[in-house]
């Protein structure tokens, strides 16, 4: 078995606080325990953002990391006394340590870093999300290649796919087809429109003006090159993006701790800290303002083995927080229950 460096949780975890109750006491006692104690001392102790939701927030960061590495060292499961962690679907806090991530990581990233072309190829592949139709493009030699991708084979292939009826897209979010029956393209399955229209025509065509843009070491700049193109969007240029974090291109950004784009996910969760209206508009700048604070403590008081943490990871966690927040105050519950997984391999938590 693997040793690991456990987050210190006795000061951030309140679960460790409940007595051994049935089930469903102990769910309510988790919450009230919350409430009435970790919050109020962090809200106290820390004094960022002056609301009693940090200590929520910390304990969220520090269970779930705890969670991940408890896994990776073999260690049995329950990985955790949160019954909110243990029973729901959560991203892990490091966006790199997600499985679809790690995949991309190991099968685009690392054998095609020095390719000049990595950079659309993560466009598509994180647009789609899902290592199993990213291997069949790649089985079938789509990608990479050596000139312009074969932009309707690559679309073809990703549509027998889904006509299959195999999963095709991911289910963390969702990926849409022309809604416009103006479109020329209305008609298209979704993987052409993609493959043709998002990537291909918004992406590859504009390559001269986008690539300066992503070699000026921004992660903002590289941001607004994308997003606002036709199909992509600030949420979906973030992803991108944070993709081409783990890449020669932006591995070294001057501003990767210190910007990333505000997601409607993330928003609710700082809106929360903030002691505001859940879906009150928010500034980038003032968010960003926030963002960088709050990673700023989470070094500070968690440690030091938190320092790489990016800021775009600071905002998924603030998404991921917002999740658990909901059901911590009985506003709704996520999608995806949390399946164990058969081996660490295979792991997405």
């Amino acid at each position: 078995m693997k040793k690991f460096q456990q987050v210190d949780a006795a000061k951030y975890s309140f679960a460790s606080q409940c007595e051994v109750q049935p089930e469903r006491a102990r769910f309510k006692t988790v919450h009230r325990t919350a409430s009435n104690n970790v919050s109020d001392f962090w809200s106290r102790e820390v004094g960022i953002l002056g609301t009693t939701g940090v200590g929520d927030f910390l304990h969220w960061v520090t269970e779930r990391e705890n969670v991940r590495l408890k896994r990776e060292a073999g260690a049995a499961a329950p990985w955790t006394t949160d019954n909110i962690i243990s029973t729901y679907r959560f991203c892990n806090v490091r966006r790199k340590h997600d499985r679809v991530s790690q995949w991309i990581i190991k099968n685009v990233i690392t054998p095609h870093r020095k390719h000049p072309d990595l950079w659309i190829m993560l466009a598509l592949a994180r647009y789609i999300n899902w290592p199993d139709t990213l291997q069949e493009i790649m089985d079938a030699r789509l990608w990479p290649s050596s000139g312009t991708p074969h932009w309707c084979a690559i679309g073809n292939t990703i549509d027998a796919r889904a006509a299959r009826k195999e999963q095709t897209y991911t289910g963390a979010y969702m990926i849409r087809a022309e809604s416009n029956p103006r479109a020329e393209w209305y008609s298209w399955g979704k993987g052409r429109y993609v493959a043709e229209i998002v990537i291909g025509r918004e992406l590859w065509a504009n390559r001269n003006a986008i690539l300066p843009e992503m070699k000026k070491r921004s992660v903002r700049q590289a941001w607004a090159a994308i997003s606002n193109r036709y199909g992509w969007g600030s949420f979906m240029a973030g992803q991108v993006i944070a993709d081409l974090t783990y890449s020669p291109l932006l591995a070294k950004a001057r501003d990767l701790y210190a910007w990333a784009p505000l997601g409607p996910g993330s928003k609710r969760g700082l809106n929360r800290l903030l002691g505001r209206e859940l879906t009150k508009a928010l500034p980038q700048s003032h968010a960003v303002h926030h963002m960088v604070k709050l990673r700023d403590q989470i070094v500070s008081k968690l440690g030091s083995q938190f320092g790489d943490m990016t800021l775009h990871d600071v905002q998924n966690c603030l998404c991921e927080y917002d999740k658990w927040a909901r059901v911590k105050n009985g506003e709704g519950k996520p999608r995806s229950l949390y399946r164990p997984p058969e081996s660490a391999e295979s792991a997405t938590a």
